[in-house]
């Protein structure tokens, strides 16, 4: 299932990536409309927000969960002719992440 949201324009990129990962970490995508055009900058902006959360969480020694952030962007336009692209994002889990996340936690307890 996919959930529509509305991001506000006077949000900042981690609040939109916190709203976008509050979902999709319960399996589901989720799509939002951004200016055309927009659609690879915004999403560009959302992954280097979340490399730099991993980063300052993993100097903290705070536990990170590991994934990839995948989307897809389309074209969109509204009844009235407005112009949008349409950005889907979910969160991809593989076992190769999953392992990772084992030894982050074997490390640690050797430590």
């Amino acid at each position: 299932m996919t959930l529509l949201i509305n991001p506000d324009p006077k949000w900042k990129t981690t609040e939109l990536l916190a709203r976008l990962l509050n979902h999709c970490a319960c399996g589901e995508r989720v799509q939002f409309l951004v200016a055309a055009g927009d659609g690879l900058k915004v999403v560009q902006r959302l992954r280097v927000a979340l490399s730099r959360s991993r980063k300052r969480n993993e100097g903290r020694g705070v536990k990170v969960k590991r994934f990839t952030l995948r989307h897809t962007i389309y074209p969109y336009t509204t009844r009235e002719g407005k112009r949008h692209d349409c950005i889907v994002v979910w969160v991809e889990q593989e076992i190769h992440h999953k392992s990772r996340e084992i030894l982050d936690d074997l490390m640690e307890r050797e430590s």
